[in-house]
């Protein structure tokens, strides 16, 4: 393939522009890998070298119809750049991810490429889902096999509520208690599959070592909507939900994915005090749990996740 792409892409006169674009032998893809060739930096994409280096045309070709077939890429000049961008992306994140840089997997690759194209999906969720499944260990993939797993995974994650909550005190454990309840509730009565599902970090065990930190960014970045109970003025839950609003923020998103409520039948005043970056934000204020909490919870529940107009 590489030999017949030689002639095709650098013979400009036998195969002109116009006819790479619009000739359905051809199409878009062969017109952007025409462009690109030769004109990528592999020195500033060094983690990325190898997969440019034997068959680049036949690469570059791949590349751009899979992602044009997936509709990050459209047929425009446009293309180029958000491609070249998207490339530098994913070498730097190999950098992180040292595992990965001895891959030859040109459909994780592929893979990578359209995560960081396709914004509304965190590239670095699909990035530890292969990790943590040692996925590139294999070599060769297809790039749409992984995409359709993996969003099934999103579709799961995405009903995944992380309870942000101060330790070692008797309410935010009946809270927790409550909203486990009532999630299980919500999801039998509307059917859900995947159902909602519950998480607080000290509860997680997945048999791996690792740093607190690091699981509760992991997620929170992962979780589908973010509960923080504010009462007692937990430091660790206004730096969980000031990690979730900054993520936000760096995806140009206008709000959070978060709920806030706060129990007011505590009796120290102490432990009433919401701090004044979050005394704007919406909160669920209550003083009794079934009757205020619970009604509360479950319509916002239903309201976020679409289960009701």
């Amino acid at each position: 393939m590489e030999h017949n792409l030689r002639l095709i892409l650098e013979d400009a006169d036998l195969f002109p522009d116009g006819v790479l674009q619009k000739d359905p032998s051809f199409g878009w893809p062969y017109y952007h890998a025409r462009k690109l060739h030769g004109k990528i930096d592999l020195d500033l994409l060094p983690n990325l070298a190898s997969f440019l280096k034997d068959e680049p045309r036949t690469f570059l070709l791949r590349q751009f119809e899979f992602l044009t077939s997936r509709e990050v890429l459209g047929d425009n000049e446009n293309a180029i750049k958000r491609f070249k961008q998207a490339l530098g992306r994913v070498n730097s994140l190999l950098d992180t991810s040292p595992e990965l840089k001895d891959s030859r997997n040109q459909g994780l690759l592929a893979a990578l490429v359209y995560y960081e194209l396709k914004k509304d999906i965190p590239v670095g969720s699909f990035l530890r889902w292969v990790l943590q499944n040692h996925l590139y260990l294999i070599e060769q993939s297809s790039s749409d096999d992984l995409i359709d797993i993996f969003d099934k995974v999103l579709e799961s994650r995405r009903r995944t509520i992380f309870v942000s909550m101060p330790f070692g005190k008797p309410k935010p454990e009946d809270h927790y208690a409550t909203i486990e309840r009532i999630c299980k509730e919500v999801s039998e009565a509307h059917n859900l599959k995947p159902p909602m599902k519950v998480e607080r970090v000290d509860w997680f065990h997945d048999g791996t070592s690792y740093e607190i930190d690091d699981k509760i960014v992991e997620m929170i970045s992962d979780c589908g909507l973010l509960i923080g109970n504010l009462t007692h003025c937990n430091p660790n839950v206004y730096h969980e939900i000031g990690l979730l609003m900054g993520k936000a923020k760096a995806e140009g998103k206008a709000v959070a994915n978060m709920l806030l409520f706060l129990d007011e039948s505590v009796t120290d005043d102490r432990d009433k005090f919401v701090g004044f970056n979050l005394r704007g934000i919406k909160q669920l204020r209550f003083t009794k749990p079934e009757i205020e909490f619970v009604p509360a919870l479950k319509e916002n529940l239903e309201r976020f996740f679409k289960l009701k107009s």
